[in-house]
């Protein structure tokens, strides 16, 4: 994989690290992040595979989702990726509907976004859009 210079950690070295947690603390569990592929997200999407959860991850770059997806299935991570831009609404939805149908269950839903380079407004709307559609999807589906 080609160096991230926003991630301080490689792969490996997050697939490795220590953490004070159950070994299967998120067994049977399905965990959405989204922003997966870098940064904060990418560490996220680790260390929840490592607990034991499905992972389900969605970003704007499809080579950077293969390389996670290549990386966690490495691991023995059960994986699912998608091409997702949480800033419009029929997106999201069709991103739940493919991995949840209508009424998701058993699932934690971890919200992470990675903006470099925007201005502050486009920031802020970005990640209320995001969030809001998401919630909205999964807490009330056809609202």
């Amino acid at each position: 994989m080609a160096v991230d210079p926003y991630s301080s950690w490689s792969d490996d070295e997050l697939a490795s690290l220590p953490h004070g947690f159950r070994d299967d603390l998120y067994k049977g569990q399905v965990a959405l992040v989204t922003g997966g592929a870098g940064g904060i997200g990418r560490a996220i999407c680790m260390l929840l595979g490592r607990l034991g959860a499905r992972i389900v991850t969605c970003g704007r770059d499809p080579h950077k989702l293969e390389q996670l997806r290549e990386s966690l299935e490495t691991q023995g991570i059960d994986v699912q990726t998608a091409q997702t831009n949480v800033r419009d609404p029929e997106q999201v939805a069709s991103l739940f509907e493919k991995f949840w149908g209508k009424s998701p269950t058993d699932w934690t839903s971890l919200l992470t976004m990675r903006v470099v380079n925007s201005p502050h407004r486009r920031v802020i709307s970005h990640r209320r859009a995001g969030l809001l559609s998401s919630r909205k999807t999964c807490m009330a589906p056809g609202m």
